[in-house]
């Protein structure tokens, strides 16, 4: 199991299970658990500030890092389409 932290910009109207829907769809079965732990809204900015715990995992064999970076990105490109943008480390 691989437990990533991850952070995205989003505007106000987005909502938070919106957002959770395109990581679910993004990331496919491999993602186990998703996990909201922290909001954040600017109203004077019109965005917020959203954080999720990622759980990702195969029933069939451990998870490479580079396979979960290659989710990550996956979770990036559809987040991006909706007008979400991730938040760098």
């Amino acid at each position: 199991m691989c437990i990533r932290d991850s952070s995205m910009y989003a505007p106000n109207r987005i909502e938070a299970r919106a957002v959770k829907k395109v990581i679910q769809e993004s990331a496919g079965k491999d993602l186990l658990k998703i996990d909201l732990f922290d909001v954040f809204v600017d109203k004077a900015k019109d965005k917020k500030s959203l954080a999720y715990h990622l759980t990702f995992g195969s029933d069939e064999r451990t998870l490479k890092r580079k396979e979960v970076d290659d989710l990550i990105e996956e979770i990036e490109v559809g987040l991006e389409k909706i007008g979400v943008k991730m938040r760098r480390q």
